[in-house]
This record gives C-alpha cells, sequence and structure tokens, in this order.
C-alpha cells in the first residue's frame, strides 16, 4: 500500500505518505511543515493506520523531511504515542534533525519516543 495526500489548493505545505512493508511495519512520512494548519492532515493519515483492522505490529513515523515542527505538532506525538501504547503497536520515530530533535528534547518528550536519526535505522531496529 502506498498513499500519497497533500493539499496544494490550500497552499499547505506538507506532503504525506504511507507504506507497508512484508512484516507488518507501516511508514507514514511526512515531509514539510507540522503546524496547527497541517496537523489534521498528519492526524487522519496516522490514525487511518492506528484504527485499520488488523492493527499492524510497528508504526514507523518517518519526520526526517519535516521542516517545523509546531506546538500543535508536538501534541499530536503526544497523541500517536498513547495510542500506539494503547493498542500494542510499536511505535519509532524518525527525527534526526534539529527542527525535530530540540522541541522534543526542550519538552522533554525525546525520552517518551524511540527516535532514529534515519528510515533504515529505524526499520533495523525491534
Amino acid at each position: 500500500m502506498n498513499d500519497s495526500h497533500g493539499d496544494d489548493a490550500l497552499g499547505v505545505d506538507l506532503r504525506l505518505s504511507t507504506t507497508t512493508t512484508i512484516d507488518d511495519t507501516v511508514i507514514v512520512a511526512a515531509a514539510g511543515e507540522v503546524d496547527m494548519v497541517t496537523v489534521p492532515q498528519l492526524h487522519a493519515a496516522v490514525f487511518e493506520v492506528l484504527n485499520s483492522d488488523p492493527v499492524p505490529g510497528r508504526l514507523v513515523l518517518d519526520l526526517h523531511d519535516v521542516t517545523f515542527l509546531s506546538s500543535a505538532g508536538l501534541g499530536l506525538m503526544v497523541e500517536i504515542a498513547g495510542t500506539a501504547e494503547a493498542r500494542n503497536i510499536s511505535l519509532a520515530v524518525v527525527a534526526g534533525t534539529p527542527v525535530l530533535v530540540r522541541p522534543l528534547e526542550v519538552t522533554g518528550l525525546a525520552e517518551r519516543f524511540a527516535l532514529f536519526d534515519d528510515l533504515p535505522a529505524a526499520l533495523a531496529a525491534r
């Protein structure tokens, strides 16, 4: 499965894709800005995966190409982590850039996530 989501008509700078690997891992990749305008798009893409039946064994949230992460994006990440935990879905986050790592560290949220520098490292970890 490979779906792309985006809304160029609104001028929203967020591109999303969803891919399922052969080992029951779903990758939701985001590129662009995650802010109060684009959070609903990311929420919809991720929660489509989290609410699927059957649920995947693992979700990798690939944010490597995110250029801005607002407090709304941080709040969504907390919601994603809580839902994944409640549904027994392993969650990995690709956040290998200062744009992502810095707000996660400053807010103390970095310790809540399994963070990886790149997608291959996240996929290799179990």
